[in-house]
């Protein structure tokens, strides 16, 4: 059965039935049928390795913080093919002798991924652990919450989006200007804070205050991409891209106030990617004149920070952190 087909059966699904549906479809969902990063967008995890050794530098800062308990575990939420989860442990960092490292996948197809290619290197599970909360660790989620359904509502808090077969079908006048709510979201936020005694839930993503996102157009916040370029409606051919909405920084801050945020460039800076960046440069410079392998790698690398803390791109992303 078709997406339309199931919500012409149902007759009328909300917004965040449908972006489920669109997304998570056992057999005809965006993710469920191959779609994903590398592809269709590009997260810091497609950029190259940096951002990983990044990280693995911020979670031995964590594990000393928590008196370097052994185990110490890493759980990473949305991790697709895996690809981040062999970076950062290729990154070996000084944890890495206590390290448990889990993968949590809702993706039936992307965890076969990571099981067929990575051959027991990580865990792998398709929900957050429930048997961890006598340990300590960390929850880390890069561009997952964005993927979350969304329920829109107006100024009279009432949902002003529903969806029919073909078409949305905005209920009435819409009151106002729209804006998200964004409960699964928040309901993952206390479900992470919930996984171990001690440690910290780590989320990036493009974030906005929900006052924010009421001053734009609805297209400005919710958007739909394929082939790394935006589509012209989020209800167009559902199943065939992505689906994703800015994160309200503000809803996520009723569960809990983060002990710190930070621009993703300035999360970085904080734990260590100016100094691979001037590495990068002087094997640059010492090897440019050669242009053998190394030097083409570390031209490489200078772009990989680049692009990892540029302003107006992926070093504008939010970076929240709570303490558990």
């Amino acid at each position: 059965m078709t997406l339309v087909e199931e919500i012409k059966k149902r007759k009328t699904v909300s917004f965040s039935e449908y972006q489920e549906l669109a997304l998570y479809d056992p057999s005809s969902g965006f993710y469920e049928t191959g779609g994903g990063a590398g592809r269709d967008f590009i997260t810091s995890v497609e950029v190259g390795a940096v951002f990983a050794e990044v990280i693995a530098a911020a979670l031995d800062t964590w594990w000393g913080e928590l008196g370097k308990p052994n185990p110490f575990f890493f759980v990473e939420v949305g991790a697709g093919r895996g690809t981040f989860a062999t970076n950062l442990l290729g990154a070996e960092p000084a944890c890495l002798g206590a390290l448990k490292y889990i993968t949590v996948e809702r993706s039936l197809a992307m965890r076969e991924t990571q099981e067929d290619t990575h051959h027991g290197a990580f865990e792998v599970r398709a929900e957050l652990p429930k048997d961890l909360h006598r340990e300590a660790g960390v929850v880390f989620a890069n561009e997952l919450l964005d993927n979350m359904p969304v329920d829109i509502y107006d100024d009279a808090d009432e949902l002003c989006v529903k969806v029919k077969a073909k078409a949305p079908l905005w209920t009435r006048e819409v009151v106002g200007r729209p804006f998200p709510e964004q409960t699964t979201a928040c309901k993952w936020l206390r479900d992470a804070l919930g996984v171990f005694g001690e440690g910290r839930v780590v989320a990036i993503d493009y974030m906005r205050t929900t006052a924010e996102m009421r001053e734009l157009p609805m297209e400005h916040w919710l958007r739909a991409y394929k082939g790394q370029a935006k589509a012209h409606s989020v209800f167009d051919n559902p199943g065939e891209f992505d689906i994703t909405c800015d994160v309200a920084i503000d809803q996520l801050r009723w569960v809990r106030t983060p002990i710190k945020e930070a621009t993703q460039a300035e999360f970085l800076k904080m734990h260590g990617i100016e100094g691979l960046r001037e590495k990068a440069e002087n094997d640059w410079r010492s090897g440019a004149s050669v242009g053998d392998l190394a030097a083409l790698k570390a031209k490489s690398r200078i772009s990989e920070v680049a692009a990892l803390t540029e302003a107006g791109g992926l070093g504008g992303f939010t970076v929240c952190e709570w303490a558990i």
